[in-house]
């Protein structure tokens, strides 16, 4: 003998469901399923105040490396390169005032005989240095000889014309002179300005010379 209800187990002849065919539009909510997902509401998906953060201002570019190098030569060029031009004109103005005060010595220079010289020379060279040595002096005496030195210095030997005189004034030339040193003799007078420099060998020296 069998149990369970007649013709079987299975479904009932219509199927699951309310009796008669299914509605037109399927199981579910009227017009089918929903379209798909749009963009999300402005505010984000979720409760009020909890959606996506607002977006801040783009973030600042800084200075590109390039930029920051050509700041820091321009820094360092009015740095140095002012610097630089504050010692070209430092320099300047010291070498115009060491000519104006050679300028002076020179206008200012003391008249002395070749013998007064050379005697002072003989009888104590310490002493006339503290006279003479630095100064510009105006002296005149005979020509002993016209001679060349290192890298063709034009020299002029001045004496006193004393006979066996064997001390000089050694007179050390400027280029522009060599026209009238060409045409100096032995024995004529000359005069001579010129810095005193001390005594070297037998002979005065004098520099920065000119023929007057």
């Amino acid at each position: 003998m069998t149990y369970g209800p007649p013709g079987g187990y299975g479904p009932p002849p219509g199927g699951y469901g309310p009796p008669g065919a299914p509605p037109p539009g399927g199981y579910g909510p009227p017009g089918g399923a929903p379209p798909g997902y749009g963009a999300p509401p402005p505010s984000g998906y979720g409760p009020p105040g909890y959606g996506a953060p607002p977006m801040g201002p783009p973030p600042k570019k800084g200075m590109s490396g390039a930029a920051i190098v050509l700041i820091v030569l321009a820094v360092a060029a009015a740095l140095f390169g002012g610097g630089c031009l504050m010692c070209v004109c430092i320099g300047a103005k010291a070498g115009s005032d060491a000519q104006a005060e050679q300028e002076r010595l020179k206008a200012n220079a003391v008249s002395v005989s070749a013998q007064r010289l050379i005697d002072d020379y003989k009888a104590n060279e310490v002493r006339a240095d503290q006279t003479w040595k630095g100064k510009y002096v105006n002296v005149n005496g005979v020509v002993a000889e016209i001679s060349k030195g290192l890298g063709d210095a034009m020299i002029v030997n001045l004496n006193s014309g004393r006979q066996l005189e064997f001390q000089t004034i050694m007179c050390h030339l400027d280029e522009k002179y060599k026209g009238r040193a060409a045409g100096l003799g032995k024995g004529q007078n000359l005069t001579v300005r010129g810095k005193v420099d001390g005594l070297l060998l037998l002979s005065v020296q004098l520099h920065d010379c000119e023929l007057r």
